[in-house]
């Protein structure tokens, strides 16, 4: 595997994680808190959750590469 797919699988992890995270807590300020703390702490995991089953396997090889 290349170093080019793996900071690919990271940046693509890191723009999710911004991108969606980011955006509930827009939503949030935007609809006068319908979303609360804890949805933009569930999206912000849910993200995560689903980063580390989509690209998990090619970005963790940056941390365990010696």
């Amino acid at each position: 595997m290349s170093a080019c797919q793996k900071y690919i699988a990271e940046f693509i992890g890191t723009f999710a994680l911004v991108f969606a995270g980011t955006g509930a807590i827009i939503i949030n300020d935007v609809s006068g808190g319908v979303v609360t703390n804890v949805g933009v702490g569930l999206t912000f995991g849910m993200i995560i959750l689903t980063m580390i089953y989509a690209v998990g396997d090619v970005s963790e090889r940056i941390s365990t590469r010696r």
